[in-house]
Order: structure tokens, then sequence, then C-alpha cells
């Protein structure tokens, strides 16, 4: 009986893996993992084959494959980029069978400057603003950076999120920049109200300016309250924008009806997202912008819904356990479907990319390795029950290059390829004119190479004042994350690692290297030791919201000093 059992198993085993679905793999703790078989029956429902029996399900994935739509790769050498807008593109945003992507490979992104600042836009507050650092504060922030020799200014993801808890949306509040509403809108938090034609300040709005103005001096960002307050704002103007609205893109007419509630709230949706593409167009032409790329999307946002081919239904993204999260992690957002991302021509990747490319010109690809392969975790499941399903990494990359050079300018493409990422992908990315990255405090023992945009952190880790003292560590273990018997060999680890070594040597160190890009953590010049992200948290700290502890003003001084 056991062997009749084990051998069914098998069967699963087998058809999972003709459908790309991986039932064993390695996980971070390098431990040989096999996914439970509700997980593999789960992941090839969603993907649409049957489940009553492995063999119909082997069978129904090849004749779905000799169905599938052919998809041509015309990857060309040379300094020529994909430009191509006829029927071939049409066709790859799913209005029909045959799919043809051009593309110059590897990625010929232009010349770029070197150095850059890193702030996460909520995280910048000035004078001027209002509950929030807006567009403006970030093309301010870019002009004294440029002064100080810094030739980019890069943030955290700037898209729409669901930031308030009334109405509609209230259920689905999560302001995490990496859970976005849509990758192709983006949030009316950081709009410059004082910037728009339409706005007079009136008796009426100086009790919500008072109020705004004293939500500065708070150290974290309480979304919920700056998003009502500032429409408190925005509304009027809107109806002060007279024709403004008539003749609004289909694309925009689509979110906005998505977002909307009724007739005024249409009418706001549609109002602040032009006056984005406005201002995001102005500070694209003022400061040389790197922005960031979520790996996925809410999954009751917009792209969930205008693209819900893309996405594997039932299951969210995330990660196997590793030394940091044992358990594994599972994200909430969503998960590529490789069968239906394919049938639509990767239409969620391309016009992201392309939407970033508008304004960016150096883009960072959030968890490169979705191009390859995703962790993805069933509803319900713990977070080490998931299961890997691979993509068609070729097309996903003819798709990403595209896309990316698709509006005649090529900005720089940079993968984040840390945790347990397999060496293929660092590979795939230098094969095709992706950067790596190369994050110094994990170990400042290594030089990082040409092919790397390189930095002492990430937003998901601690700032080197406190990560060189091992607070993280002991926070992890107050967290539960570690034991707290293995705090000390941990502490003792992070000791030898770091060494006597400065912050600002590991930084120089960093300049006088050969990295392709180098991104400077502005916290980091003040000795901040605070994180921006604890990973594996929600409620137990607050992530994403924590306000730098130096103004605008604070920063200009700094530099001038």
């Amino acid at each position: 009986m056991r062997a009749a059992v084990d051998g069914e198993i098998a069967e699963w085993h087998r058809a999972a893996k003709a459908m790309g679905i991986d039932a064993h793999y390695r996980d971070g703790l390098g431990v040989d993992r096999c996914a439970p078989l509700e997980t593999v029956r789960a992941a090839m429902a969603a993907m649409g084959a049957p489940v009553s029996d492995p063999q119909k399900a082997r069978l129904w994935w090849e004749s779905e494959r000799r169905r599938e739509p052919a998809i041509l790769i015309d990857w060309r050498d040379g300094g020529a980029a994909c430009g191509e807008r006829g029927a071939a593109y049409d066709r790859a945003y799913g209005d029909g069978r045959a799919q043809r992507f051009a593309a110059t490979k590897p990625h010929p992104a232009s010349a770029q400057p070197r150095v850059g600042a890193f702030l996460p836009l909520y995280a910048l507050r000035s004078k001027r603003s209002l509950g929030i650092g807006d567009l403006s504060d970030l093309g301010a922030l870019a002009d004294i950076c440029r002064q100080a020799g810094y030739r980019f200014v890069a943030t955290l993801p700037l898209f729409a999120v669901y930031a308030e808890r009334s109405g509609s949306d209230a259920d689905r509040f999560d302001p995490s920049p990496y859970a976005p509403i849509s990758r192709t809108f983006f949030s009316e938090l950081f709009l410059d109200l004082r910037a728009l034609p339409e706005w007079q300040e009136s008796a009426g709005a100086e009790a919500a300016l008072r109020a705004l103005a004293d939500e500065n001096a708070s150290p974290y960002v309480d979304y919920a309250k700056v998003a009502r307050i500032r429409r408190t704002l925005l509304e009027p103007l809107v109806e002060r924008a007279g024709d403004y609205l008539t003749n609004a893109p289909a694309d925009v007419l689509e979110y906005a009806r998505f977002r909307a509630r009724d007739e005024r709230s249409l009418r706001y949706h549609l109002y602040v997202q032009l006056r984005l593409r406005e201002q995001l167009q102005a500070l694209s032409e003022r400061a040389t912008l790197y922005l960031d790329l979520p790996v996925g999307v809410h999954r009751a946002g917009f792209d969930a819904a205008r693209f819900s081919g893309d996405f594997l239904k039932g299951f969210s993204a995330g990660a196997p356990p590793d030394a940091m999260f044992p358990s594994g992690q599972c994200w909430g957002i969503s998960a590529l479907d490789p069968r239906g991302a394919r049938e639509s021509g990767y239409a969620s990747l391309r016009a992201s990319v392309e939407t970033l490319a508008r304004y960016a010109k150096l883009i960072r690809l959030d968890h490169v390795m979705a191009l390859h392969r995703t962790f993805c975790v069933p509803d319900g499941a713990q977070a080490n029950e998931g299961v890997y399903i691979r993509a068609r990494s070729e097309e996903l990359y003819a798709a990403l290059l595209c896309a990316a050079q698709g509006g005649g300018a090529s900005p720089v493409l940079i993968g984040e390829d840390l945790g347990n990422v397999p060496d293929e992908v660092s590979g795939a990315l230098r094969e095709h004119g992706i950067l790596g990255m190369h994050v110094a405090q994990l170990d400042p023992s290594l030089a990082a190479s040409g092919s790397v945009s390189a930095s002492v952190n990430t937003h998901d880790l601690a700032p080197f004042a406190s990560y060189a003292r091992g607070d993280d560590l002991r926070d992890y273990a107050e967290l539960g994350f570690i034991d707290p018997d293995d705090l000390a060999s941990a502490l003792n680890a992070r000791g030898a690692l770091c060494g006597d070594r400065t912050y600002a040597s590991v930084r120089d160190g960093l300049l006088r290297g050969s990295a392709s890009h180098v991104v400077i953590n502005l916290e980091d010049e003040w000795g901040e030791r605070r994180p921006q992200n604890t990973p594996g948290t929600s409620t137990e700290r607050p992530n994403f919201c924590r306000r730098a502890s130096q103004t605008l003003e604070d920063i200009e001084s700094w530099f001038v000093r």
C-alpha cells in the first residue's frame, strides 16, 4: 500500500514538473524540501489543469502546449532599440495569438551618472510638506544632492496604494510601497498640491493645512490621516478643473472607474492621475531618477483585475525558509502565472516597465529571480508549504528589454538578486545587460564587480550604525526570528564580519571600486540607527512609514557643511 501511495505521489510530481512546478527544491538553509501534495495539486489547478488524475493532467498539459501561441524573439545585436508599434506589438498585449518581441541584447543602457543618493519619498519632509514628502520635495532633494556631487536620486516605489481607512477601500488598507494597487498609476499622496494650477488657499482649507503641517512633526507617517486630509484639499480642485478631465486617456479612465464609488470620486481619480503624470514628467526633466519596480501587486488591486490572467489565483508570492526566516515568508502579493502571463504577452510586466521608463533613467527590478521562478504559497497554507513555479525566462527577458527600449531611451536596469538566488540568475542578468546588486555590509570584505549597482545596505536592512552593533539581531531575537540561545553567537559572528570598519570606510571603498553605480543611503550619512522596514513583520514594527530625522533643510545644511 505504501509503495502504491509513493508511486502516485511521484506521478503527480512528474506531471507538475512538466508544467514547470518544482515540488522538490533546496531552501535558503540548504535543506532539500518537498512541497505538500496539496500545494502541488493546487498549483496545477490554478494553472488550469484537471487534478483528478496525474495522467489526465499530463495529457491536458501536452495538449495545451501544442495550442500555445507562438512567441518569436528577435534579438538584435548592437545599438538599435526595440521601437515596433504595430500589429505585432498590439498582439503582444493579448489581442491575437501570434506574438513577437524584438529587442537589443545585451540591453544597451545609456551612459548614466555613477553615484546617487537614496531616501524614501514618504520619509522626506520640508517646511512646505503637507503631511508627507511630495514630488517637488523629491526634486528639491535632487537639486541639493546634485550640488553635493550626487548625480541621481533613488527612492522606493511611488505607485498607488490603499492608504485610506474609509469608504470602499477601508478593508484593503495596505500602504506598503511593495503592495501597489497598480504598477502603472501613481500615489496621489505624492502630488504637490501647491503646484497644481487649480490651487487656491482659502479660509476653508486653513484647518486642513494646519493639520498636515502638524503631521510633519510626527516621527511616523499616518497614511490614513494624511490621505483623508489631503483628499479634502484635492476635491475642491477637481471641481475647478473644468474641461481638463475631458477626453482623458482610456487607461486612466479605466483605472478611475475601478477606484471610483460614484461620479465625484471618478472625477477625483481622473484628476489626480492626470496631474501626477504632469508632475512626474516635469520632475524627470529636472532630475535623474532611480525608481523601483515591485515584483507583484496587491491582489485586490487594479492590476490584478486588469491583467487578471497574468497572476496565479489563490496564491501569494513569498520565499522558502532561510536563516532569518526559518518558517518561510508569505508576502501576500500576486504571484506570476507563467501560462496566463504568456497568453497576454506578459502584459503586466511590459506595461509597468514602459511606465517607469518614461520617467526613470535607472530602474530597479525587485526580486528579479521572478524572471526565472517564483515561490508560491497557497491561500490558507503556512509559508513553508509553498512551491516553486518556473517561468519562461528567455521570453520574460525579451518582454522586459522590449518594453525598456521601446520609448527611445534605454534606462539602466538593475536586478535585485540578493538572498537565496541560483547562480543562473546572475549569469542571465549579465547576458542580457542587466546589473545585479552588491550590498557591502553583508560582507564588507568582498569587492563589488563592474556588473553591479552597489550600496552599503538596502531598505530591508538595518542602517550601518545599528547593523555593525548587531541591533537588528537583538530585535530579531525579540521577535522570535532568532532563538535567544543563538543570539550571542550571532552577535559574535556579526562583530567578526564588520570588525572595526566604519561606515565611511565601507562607503569610500565602494566609491573607489569598480561598481557600475553606487547608491548612498542618506540616513547612513548622519548615522541613523532605525530601519525603514523589518522584513517578516507587519503590525509588530512600523514599516515603510518612518520619517527621516533630518528635514530637507537639514540635509541642505548638512551638505553645505
